[in-house]
């Protein structure tokens, strides 16, 4: 195994948390080498395809993902970011000991979200995809009856939202873990991006372009014009003959993102079922506030 590509930090979720935004504002440092492809989710799957549709992105091959770090070599640090990685944490923990000879040194990232309203945000998301047809309380009503029927984990809201299991197991299996939270990327994003410069140990004078929101959720007004977003040859296309592939990814992007923010219309949770999973995830929230030694008392409130 070649050591020089393969990376030295991860971001491993959660997802709906941040970790686009971790993903897209690190690419802007140059001391940083972000895998060519976000989302590779290589070492949760180690060549195990799932009966579930995955991302059209998703990697089951070691030389295929080795390839995402070609000519890392001049970074001094090289990541990806795959959010699924927190979730299913003991395969993709296995699987980094595996593969990545290293581990020891592995620095692992995570971003954390109130998972109430990372539940919803998460709905939103498959909704805006096309991907849910279900209100909000009746795909929380047949949760586990898709988890028996193993469909993508996209569509466990809740279960997904049980963090204090899953950071503390990467916790417990590397030395250099660092947890952040949305509500510290939403409030002070270069605050933020020059604490994880430090953690990462690189220039943390950079300074990073926040202005972008990305991968934002809500149900779309026009359903066509989220077909057409979601088909990314498309946008790439209509580039091609214009730009260098890596400036065409990054217009694609904020291409998608402009179309998004244009044609997406927010909703509101409703107030008894924001106060029901309250409930539920209070006694992991409270679990968690010990583990991590941050104040999440707002995500009770």
């Amino acid at each position: 195994m070649n050591s020089v590509h393969l990376p030295n930090f991860l971001i491993v979720g959660a997802a709906k948390g941040g970790t686009t935004s971790l993903y897209y504002y690190l690419k802007q440092h140059r001391d940083v080498f972000l895998s060519t492809v976000k989302e590779p989710c290589f070492l949760c799957f180690d060549g195990n395809k799932p009966t579930y549709e995955v991302g059209r992105n998703t990697i089951f091959d070691f030389e295929e993902y080795q390839n995402l770090f070609k000519n890392s070599e001049k970074c001094k640090v090289r990541g990806e970011a795959t959010a699924i990685y927190l979730y299913l944490y003991e395969r993709t923990i296995n699987n980094i000991k595996k593969f990545i000879p290293d581990f020891i040194n592995q620095k692992i990232v995570i971003i954390l979200r109130n998972p109430v309203e990372r539940a919803f945000s998460q709905y939103m998301m498959n909704v805006r995809d096309l991907r849910e047809n279900l209100s909000f309380e009746d795909a929380l009503k047949i949760e586990s009856e898709r988890k028996t029927a193993n469909v993508s984990t996209d569509f466990f809201y809740v279960d997904r939202g049980f963090y204090f299991e899953q950071v503390k197991a990467y916790m417990d299996n590397f030395k250099h873990v660092k947890v952040y939270l949305y509500d510290e990327l939403v409030e002070n994003p270069k605050l933020l991006m020059k604490d994880l410069c430090q953690f990462l140990e690189i220039n943390s004078d950079f300074d990073f372009n926040t202005g972008e929101k990305f991968n934002v959720s809500g149900r779309p007004k026009y359903k066509f014009i989220s077909k057409l977003i979601r088909q990314d040859s498309f946008l790439k296309k209509m580039l091609k003959f214009f730009l260098p592939k890596e400036k065409r990814k990054a217009m694609a992007v904020s291409l998608k993102n402009k179309m998004n923010s244009i044609n997406l219309k927010k909703e509101k949770m409703n107030s008894e079922t924001k106060d029901r999973l309250k409930d539920v995830f209070k006694n992991d929230i409270e679990k968690l506030q010990q583990l991590v030694h941050k104040d999440l008392s707002k995500w009770l409130q």
